[in-house]
């Protein structure tokens, strides 16, 4: 099931506490979002080089 704009699914683009998802908080690989492990632009991520946890 894909949702563009919803809550929680497993593909979808935009939405709250998913795994595969584009903007998201708290989720395991997202582009943008807080809380993210593999995020890219993220405040706390292991793996973020523009959030505050270098």
């Amino acid at each position: 099931m894909a949702v563009i704009n919803g809550t929680p699914s497993s593909d979808f683009i935009f939405g709250t506490d998913t795994e595969d998802q584009i903007k998201a908080f708290e989720s395991d690989d997202t582009v943008f979002g807080l809380a993210g492990n593999d995020a890219i632009q993220g405040n706390p991520g292991n793996d973020d080089p523009f959030g505050e946890c270098w």
